[in-house]
């Protein structure tokens, strides 16, 4: 299961290499419909804000018990937007509280998979994507309500700007 987490984060922000020696292009996974890899250094502008938003708080959230690492390294992704201490503070808050969530949803997600694979059958992926786009559009309202406006302004002018550093996978129309 942790695999499976690592992976998926992994393939959210594969290094540069990915594209130049492997083409993920048309690629699918099992309960998958093929994929399409936008490159934010490319086209920052293809990364939905959601996907960006959700990428930003899976790395910047940290478990309940974080590590002395994970704490710093949470610190100095906080530090990098220029938020006041009381915006900084409820970005955490409500980070690590996405993070919580989110890695719940996916461990019921592959243990829901893992039997369905098991039995031969095919997971339903498009459940767990709807969950989790919930999941994000219920964090986004949350830091809306929480943060100050100067706050929200400089969160969303940072995450507009990482989106030159992600790559993101969409799985392809098949209709």
């Amino acid at each position: 299961m942790v695999k499976r987490c690592t992976l998926l984060i992994w393939c959210l922000f594969t290094p540069q290499w990915l594209s130049s020696q492997h083409s993920t292009a048309n690629m699918s996974h099992r309960g998958m419909n093929p994929v399409d890899v936008v490159d934010g250094a490319a086209t920052p502008e293809l990364i939905p804000d959601s996907s960006a938003y959700r990428l930003f708080l899976v790395v910047v959230g940290v478990s309940s018990s974080p590590s002395v690492e994970d704490a710093a390294r949470q610190t100095t992704n906080v530090a990098k937007i220029g938020l006041s201490d009381s915006d900084s503070q409820a970005l955490i808050a409500v980070a690590n509280d996405f993070k919580v969530a989110y890695e719940s949803a996916m461990a019921a997600y592959n243990t829901t998979a893992d039997a369905l694979q098991a039995g031969g059958q095919v997971p339903d992926v498009d459940s767990f994507i709807a969950q989790r786009d919930l999941l994000v559009e219920s964090t986004l309202a949350k830091l809306k309500s929480t943060l100050s406006p100067p706050g929200m302004a400089k969160l969303h002018a940072h995450i507009q700007s990482e989106k030159r550093g992600m790559k993101v996978i969409h799985a392809a129309a098949t209709k």
